[in-house]
């Protein structure tokens, strides 16, 4: 049998380990361990007094509120970084698509950067082959255009 002051030691220890988390130094499941030690502890506990027992009761529920009251404000805050990081890589990729150069503007600053040449060749290339052949399609869209 437990006495009072082990229960009074089990509900500060429910105390620290909710503390810890809160300071990402731990995890819920450790704290829900303990709550259901403390639980138990209480069934096989005598106290001094019915009061006695009645108010470390009442902590421990305490706890227990507040415990859920802090994983439930945690994952909150949780899906809140989630839908953040959610809308940056959305803002991310909308950047880096705007920044792609569509194929007309990079032929341009191709042909710029080339000094014409790779017009030239684009021309000699189409002559020989076909328009297709230098824009990028593949063979399969190729043979089909000539069938």
């Amino acid at each position: 049998m437990r006495d009072g002051s082990e229960i009074q030691k089990l509900l500060n220890s429910i105390e620290n380990l909710s503390r810890a988390v809160q300071a990402n130094k731990g995890n819920w499941r450790d704290v829900w361990d303990e709550i259901k030690n403390t639980g138990q502890a209480f069934k096989e506990s005598r106290f001094p007094s019915p009061a006695e027992r009645q108010e470390a009761w009442n902590r421990f529920q305490s706890l227990i509120d507040k415990v859920k009251e802090c994983q439930e404000q945690a994952k909150n805050e949780a899906e809140k970084r989630f839908r953040d990081a959610e809308r940056h890589l959305d803002q991310i990729r909308s950047f880096a698509y705007k920044a792609t150069p569509s194929s007309e503007s990079s032929e341009v600053i191709l042909a710029l950067l080339t000094g014409g040449l790779s017009v030239a060749i684009k021309a000699g290339v189409e002559a020989i082959l076909g328009p297709c052949a230098y824009s990028g399609q593949n063979e399969h869209q190729f043979r089909n255009r000539e069938h």
